[in-house]
């Protein structure tokens, strides 16, 4: 198990989205640049959880081969 980590977050980007007044929550909208800015990942549990945001905004590349790869890391 990791441990919990402390995330940065501006008020200013912080939209509300919905409230639930009887469970005392609120659903909030949050743009991925504003977590970006003020939180670089730390640990390897942070950059997993970095790449998967990265996967689910659809910020990654596709190698049909290692040499594409490769090539691609040493630019």
């Amino acid at each position: 198990m990791s441990n919990p980590t402390t995330l940065q977050i501006p008020l200013s980007a912080i939209k509300p989205v919905w409230r639930d007044d009887a469970a005392g929550t609120i659903l909030v909208e949050l743009p991925i640049a504003a977590l970006r800015e003020d939180n670089e990942p730390q640990t390897i549990d942070d950059i997993i959880a970095q790449a998967r945001i990265d996967y689910a905004r659809g910020d990654f590349k596709r190698f049909t081969s290692v040499d594409d790869l490769i090539h691609d890391l040493r630019t």
